[in-house]
Parts: C-alpha cells; sequence; structure tokens
C-alpha cells in the first residue's frame, strides 16, 4: 500500500499524521515503519479499517483521543508482528465465551502470550489540569477521605482570603482526578476476554498507556497504594480481574500526544523505545512464574532496574509516593537515556 498517497486523503490540518507528512518530521517515518512492519500480518481489510477508520486517513474532522488510542494500540502490534513473524496473530479471539478478541497473541517456544491494550482519553484529568487553581491528589483511597476534602476546603478558603488581601484574584484548590476505577475497568474487561480456563504456558498482559512519569506515578499507585488493586485490602473484587497475570505501564500515550511538542523524542511508533514496567498480578489464578519470567526475558522493559531502586528506599514512603518521577530523572541522568 503507498502510504504517502494515502495520507493525502486527509483534509484536517490537525491531523497528527498529515502535519507530520508536509513537515517531513521523523513521526511520519516511524509511522511508515510501523505500519509496514503490521501490514504484512493483515488482511486487505484490517489494514483499511486500521486506517480508515482508526488511525482516519480519511476526509473528515481528526477525533485526537480516538487517533491517539488506536496509535496507541497499533504501535503495541506492530512491535509483536515484527519480532514475532511466524506466530504473531492479530485480534484473535481467545475466550470462546465472549466475541471481544484480545489485540494480538504471540507465541515463544512452548510459551503463548495474550497482549490487550488500554488507553484512556485523559479528558476528566485534563479538564481539572486546564483550570486556574491549585490542585492537590491523595495517594491510594485514603479511610479518612472526607476529613481531608474537609481540611482542603479550610485550606482553600485561606488561600482564597490571603489572595484577595494581596490583591490577587482567588484561585480554587481541585482534587487532582483520580483515574483508579479506569484501571479497574482495563482490568475487569480484560479479564473477559482471555481463556477462562487458565494454563501454565499461556500468559495473559494488560499494556496501559500512559503520559508522563508523574502520571505513571498515579497508575502505579492504582495498584499499590492503600487499597490499590493489586493490594491485599483492594478497593476492587481481585475474582474479578483474576486471569490478567501481568500489567505493563508504557508510556507510549506520552510519546504519541503532540508529538511535535516532544522534538527530542525518536522512534514514537516503536514499542521497544518506550519507558515500560511490568508488574506481576498478585491474585493471578495460576503462579506462571517462569511463562513470565521468559516474557521478561524477550521484552524491552526497565522493572528489573526499578525494582532496584524500590528496594533502595527502605520503604520510605514518601519516596515511594515519587517513585517513578525520581527514578526516571536518576536513570535518565546516569544512563543518559532520553525517556521522557
Amino acid at each position: 500500500m503507498d502510504i504517502e498517497k494515502q495520507i493525502q486523503l486527509i483534509d484536517d490540518k490537525n491531523h497528527y499524521l498529515l502535519k507530520a507528512h508536509l513537515e517531513k518530521l521523523s513521526y511520519f517515518d516511524s509511522f511508515k515503519h510501523s505500519i509496514n512492519d503490521l501490514s504484512t500480518k493483515l488482511t486487505e481489510q484490517q489494514l483499511k479499517d486500521l486506517l480508515t477508520n482508526k488511525l482516519q486517513v480519511k476526509q473528515g474532522i481528526f477525533a485526537e483521543k480516538t487517533y491517539i488510542q488506536f496509535a496507541c494500540e497499533t504501535t503495541v502490534n506492530s512491535y509483536f508482528s515484527k519480532n514475532y513473524e511466524e506466530t504473531f496473530q492479530y485480534e484473535p479471539q481467545i475466550n470462546p465465551k465472549s466475541n471481544k478478541n484480545v489485540d494480538c497473541q504471540i507465541k515463544d517456544f512452548d510459551y503463548i502470550y495474550n497482549v490487550e491494550v488500554k488507553c484512556s482519553s485523559f479528558e476528566g484529568k485534563e479538564n481539572i489540569d486546564e483550570k486556574n487553581a491549585f490542585t492537590f491528589e491523595i495517594y491510594g483511597r485514603d479511610k479518612d477521605y472526607d476529613k481531608t476534602k474537609d481540611a482542603m476546603k479550610e485550606l482553600s478558603d485561606l488561600m482564597a482570603r490571603y489572595q484577595e488581601i494581596k490583591g490577587k484574584i482567588p484561585k480554587s484548590i481541585s482534587e487532582e482526578k483520580k483515574m483508579d476505577n479506569n484501571l479497574r475497568d482495563f482490568l475487569i474487561l480484560s479479564n473477559k476476554k482471555f481463556n477462562p480456563i487458565p494454563n501454565e504456558n499461556e500468559v495473559n498482559i494488560l499494556v496501559v498507556c500512559c503520559d508522563d512519569a508523574n502520571d505513571m506515578k498515579n497508575w502505579h499507585s492504582y495498584m499499590f497504594a492503600p487499597q490499590g488493586l493489586f493490594t491485599e485490602n483492594s478497593f476492587g473484587n481481585p475474582n474479578e480481574y483474576n486471569l490478567v497475570d501481568l500489567v505493563v505501564l508504557s508510556n507510549i500515550y506520552y510519546r504519541h500526544s503532540k508529538y511535535f511538542d516532544k522534538s527530542h523524542l525518536k522512534n514514537n511508533w516503536d514499542f521497544s523505545c518506550a519507558f515500560n514496567l511490568a508488574f506481576k498480578n498478585p491474585f493471578r489464578r495460576k503462579n506462571k512464574e517462569k511463562s513470565i519470567d521468559h516474557f521478561l526475558n524477550i521484552f524491552y522493559h526497565y522493572t528489573d532496574d526499578f525494582e532496584k531502586y524500590i528496594k533502595s528506599l527502605n520503604n520510605d514512603p514518601e519516596s515511594i509516593i515519587l517513585c517513578i518521577p525520581e527514578f526516571v530523572r536518576i536513570f535518565s541522568n546516569e544512563k543518559g537515556k532520553i525517556i521522557f
């Protein structure tokens, strides 16, 4: 397929791919490599659906959020299609009782890996971020949540009065949008797509597409902070997501969203160039330790270095809250790698 010719169908100047094509940005070259790798595994109809309906290579108004979500999904699919050409399957049906397909499946030796990609629109979070307000966030699900909100209301009133005295327009104070319910939904929806009869050699993986390092910190907290989904006192029902064996947090949303403001990033469509952290679900139905470890040996991630860093914190609560942004800062400085 002539990608350059297809791009000419786009008439909305805001479309990411048209902008990259017209300005000869590396983002477009990375896109072409990604599509070329994946296209050999797709039927003509599947490729048309991907380009026309999902990535919106057509006439009409550009829906940025929808595009980013499918760009993230395509980034993951193309990576596995390139590296596992003989065993890669696009959107296979894994659960015979469900009409929903996972995004892809690969096999390596005797192991099977089912991969589902989820990506939030971040609209609720962005609406709060765009307000001219002070924001606060609560780590985990605080049992004294109402008291905390009352305290923040008192602080907000004090700050407003202080700003008025200084002759300034008072700023409001808002709670940062918590998205732990989104992660719970991702886990439950993915769970329904996976084989309900698990075996030791088949691993079910949920890839969660995240924004910047601070956002990744939040998604990490949704799993491991007080009442997190991977803790003993989870606010969710672990039986609803016990077929999910591994969760991978990846910054591929960040690498696509407003890519033109991040010229320092290269190979935006390459999953192996993303910042990936993998976490085992402690509630998984079967141990699958050997199968999971094999995947972690063939997949590019920063988990080992991150776990060493976590251990170095000696369970210091304040340091653990900020663990991902601080790890990124230290790792980037020491290794010289551009992660964000």
